[in-house]
């Protein structure tokens, strides 16, 4: 993780200060060109063709794909990918969010607040469950990236203040704030907080991730199924886990 790495690149990607015939990237959403820019600088191994897609980057049989939303559609690419590259899936993640409403009139901005809790790792669960099948691939790993980010959103929706419905615009990335690397099954056990016992309970876990029942939910099965975390009983009429001997040897779990 390099902070000041991190910033340039968004300076760049805030400014277009490179060429504007790059391919891809004169419509690209600022957050998703940060992040090229962060991973490399240098434009030429930017949106490469290789079969019937287009890699982010790709560069001395590495590919790296920047995935700012749903990994729904992420798994037939990869399956293309993996056979014959290293490919890095990089997911951005709120850690802290300003929310800006922009005026569909005049482009004004009409108020900046701070919105939601503060994101984290666990917030992941959801989509790395969509690649589960793909996550045991030693050709690919997943670099999860904490940031401060505004979102600018247009205030052309309906209702009161015409906010429902409305727009997202943009994300504007702010700073770097952490950087999470799974790529093998010891290392996706770092998404179990310090302070979680040993076994846990789902209640438990949900306590210490601070996460809604669908996001825990997926975490766990997504940590079962990659062979991390596993049932050894049950306290009452709930089940207990624990995470297997020979990951915990080597486990890195999350602070709170």
């Amino acid at each position: 993780m390099d902070k000041e790495k991190f910033e340039a690149a968004c300076r760049s990607a805030i400014g277009r200060d490179y060429p504007r015939s790059s391919v891809g990237l004169l419509s690209e959403k600022t957050l998703h060109a940060a992040l090229k820019l962060y991973y490399e600088p240098d434009l030429s191994f930017h949106e490469q063709k290789i079969g019937p897609y287009f890699a982010d980057i790709c560069k001395e049989g590495s590919i790296i794909e920047i995935q700012t939303a749903s990994f729904g559609r992420l798994s037939e690419k990869l399956s293309f990918f993996l056979p014959d590259y290293r490919v890095t899936v990089v997911y951005p993640i709120p850690a802290t969010k300003y929310l800006s409403w922009i005026s569909a009139e005049n482009g004004e901005i009409l108020s900046r607040r701070k919105v939601g809790k503060k994101g984290s790792y666990y917030d992941a669960g959801r989509e790395l469950y969509r690649l589960l099948p793909l996550l045991p691939h030693e050709n690919l790993q997943i670099h999860l990236l904490l940031i401060d980010m505004e979102e600018l959103r247009l205030q052309d929706g309906w209702g009161k203040g015409g906010k429902r419905g409305a727009h997202r615009i943009e994300r504007i990335p702010k700073a770097l704030v952490g950087e999470l690397v799974l790529h093998t099954k010891e290392s996706f056990a770092a998404l179990l907080p310090k302070s979680l016992p040993s076994p846990f309970t789902v209640k438990e876990l949900r306590g210490a991730t601070k996460t809604g029942p669908r996001v825990c939910s997926a975490l766990l099965s997504l940590l079962i199924k990659m062979g991390t975390v596993e049932k050894t009983g049950q306290k009452g009429r709930a089940y207990l886990y624990s995470v297997l001997p020979s990951v915990e040897e080597k486990n890195e779990k999350i602070p709170l």
